[in-house]
């Protein structure tokens, strides 16, 4: 199982059959009550989230699911390091309270890259938010990245 950069010369190994699989994580119900806590907590005044009719985007980031996801790990074998590359949401419709949502992860790609600070490796994970009847209401990406780093002396 190796993938080649688009350069040709980036070696390394990683499952591909996890590439593209998606795993159900649960579904949630999100209430006013914790629309309006979140608000709280976050110095949301914005009356729209505030009153707790609809859920701020943020707050999807702040639903948990325990570990389902990790079943797809891709067993990147590549560098001595690996640290969290950024996040980025997408929204596509507001959430309303009391709407209940279905949510799945899937790994979406696998790949390499080299630039000034060195070579890398990507895992993008993506994770879906519907509603009941199929309709998306928001999408988050995370990346994770491998890379090879100096070793402190001892």
């Amino acid at each position: 199982m190796t993938s080649d950069s688009e350069s040709g010369d980036l070696q390394f190994e990683y499952d591909r059959s996890v590439v593209g699989v998606e795993v159900a994580l649960g579904e949630f119900t999100i209430s006013p009550e914790q629309i309006r806590a979140y608000c709280e907590t976050m110095s949301e005044a914005n009356p729209q989230y505030a009153s707790g009719e609809v859920a701020p985007p943020g707050l999807l980031s702040a639903v948990s699911f325990g570990g389902g996801g990790n079943a797809l790990d891709p067993k990147v074998k590549f560098g001595n390091t690996t640290f969290m590359a950024g996040s980025r949401m997408e929204f596509y419709a507001p959430i309303r309270a009391n709407t209940q949502l279905k949510v799945a992860t899937k790994i979406k790609e696998v790949y390499g890259k080299t630039g000034r600070s060195g070579t890398m490796v990507f895992v993008v994970r993506r994770t879906e938010f519907k509603t009941d009847d199929g309709n998306a209401v928001a999408a988050l990406e995370q990346s994770i990245v491998h890379r090879e780093t100096e070793r402190a002396a001892s």
